[in-house]
């Protein structure tokens, strides 16, 4: 968990960097801090849910951004993706989304992977995205959902 955790600390360190030379269109910056952006979606970017429409609609709009972004930024050697997790074992999802603990897990049960995701599982595909494994992909939105979204 370490791991992780110094990674979303690096990263949250460089994003405000990012941001901060964003502001001042100091693109050089930019370009030598910047290789792989990787932007937080969800499954809901790709599908609906009842009752869950500011929440789709921002999770679709993250993904129409990562494709715009990339169109605007490949050519400059930074990649742009996303990752869309499906239901993955975080606080988030215990936080009251769900009626109880009990009906998260009865959905997960029924989804083609029949559990839920792990931070873990989502870390490596992210390490992946950033990856010179990856450097052709940009624009793409990675579902990683157990594969609810197509079933």
């Amino acid at each position: 968990m370490g791991d992780i955790s110094e990674l979303v600390l690096r990263s949250t360190k460089l994003s405000q960097t990012l941001e901060e030379a964003l502001k001042e269109r100091r693109m050089e910056l930019i370009e030598m801090i910047c290789h792989d952006i990787i932007n937080n979606a969800s499954m809901g970017g790709v599908i609906g849910f009842e009752n869950a429409g500011l929440y789709i609609g921002t999770k679709h709009a993250v993904i129409g951004m990562t494709k715009t972004a990339s169109i605007e930024w490949f050519r400059r050697g930074i990649r742009v993706n996303a990752l869309a997790p499906g239901l993955i074992e975080t606080p988030f999802h215990h936080r009251g989304i769900w009626p109880s603990a009990e009906a998260m897990y009865d959905f997960a049960a029924n989804t083609p992977a029949g559990r839920v995701g792990s931070a873990q599982e989502m870390a490596t595909i992210v390490a992946f995205l950033a990856s010179d494994d990856a450097s052709f992909v940009s624009g793409h939105a990675l579902v990683a959902d157990g594969g609810y979204s197509v079933a």
